[in-house]
Order: structure tokens, then sequence, then C-alpha cells
């Protein structure tokens, strides 16, 4: 299993811990394949909606 960290909100954390840090994850290590993490990335939508105005 992949797990997808999405950080569009903000740091993936609960009580100050990490995804890693977590039971789910330490309980399921076993199963876990590796973690994908998606930096957020802003104004990536305003600079598509300005790309398609000039177009």
């Amino acid at each position: 299993m992949m797990v997808w960290l999405n950080h569009y909100w903000g740091r993936v954390e609960t009580q100050g811990k990490t995804f890693e840090q977590w039971n789910i994850a330490k309980n399921n290590a076993e199963q876990i394949a590796g973690v994908i993490e998606q930096l957020a990335v802003q104004g990536i939508f305003a600079a598509l909606e300005g790309g398609r105005r000039g177009s």
C-alpha cells in the first residue's frame, strides 16, 4: 500500500506527531510500501487561470 500525504491545507500532523509517528502507521508498517508527500503549491490555480485568459 502507498500512502499519499497532501500538505495543501498545511502539515499532516496531529498532536505534534508526523504520519510516521502515528500508531496506525507504526502498526501497519509492514503493509506500507511507501509514502508520497504532495507539498503545498500556492497560487497554482491562479497561474493556470491567468494562462487561459492570455491564450
